[in-house]
């Protein structure tokens, strides 16, 4: 291979392996504590669940946390693609959406698209908006583990959004 050749497509490799990688701390990101949240329904745990932690009186772009439930219901939150989460007061979100029936309609191109899916909640409303959510966690230098339980099983109709053709 020629060096002409050669030099670019090292080049190339390099750009690529040193903007994938995720070490890159953002320097105004505060200290970050570990948080665990297990969350349960009518017992159960809840695998598949979206949890999002927003700052009671926060400002700024680190005042939001997420994770999502394993199998075990359990989530480990992150901030910015970091585990943990800064110190402070947080209400808790929580969310579990299901999409369900819907036909595939094949294109001239051999794709398609499937229309005529419905989602539904499966978390009480409650627990899916900040102003009603009961969950709440302070954030210390401590433990930061927590569990919830979401109460009875929901099947709500998320109502769809109309879609306007593009122009």
């Amino acid at each position: 291979m020629k060096i002409s050749t050669l030099f670019p497509l090292l080049l190339l490799i390099c750009f690529v392996f040193s903007g994938c990688q995720k070490n890159d701390r953002p320097a105004d990101l505060p200290k970050l504590y570990p948080c665990r949240i297990t969350v349960t329904q009518e017992t159960v745990p809840l695998a598949g669940a979206s949890i999002t932690l927003q700052a009671v009186n926060g400002s700024g772009k680190y005042q939001v946390s997420s994770g999502r439930t394993d199998s075990a219901g359990i989530a480990t939150i992150y901030t910015y693609g970091f585990v943990g989460v800064p110190l402070g007061d947080y209400k808790i979100t929580i969310s579990k959406v299901s999409t369900e029936g819907g036909t595939r309609q094949a294109d001239s191109f051999g794709g398609g698209k499937v229309v005529g899916t419905k989602d539904y909640q499966l978390v009480d409303n409650k627990f899916t908006e900040n102003d009603t959510t009961p969950a709440k966690i302070t954030i210390t230098e401590k433990s930061n583990d927590t569990s919830i339980d979401v109460g009875k099983a929901v099947h709500q109709m998320i109502p769809s959004m109309p879609v306007s053709p593009l122009m």
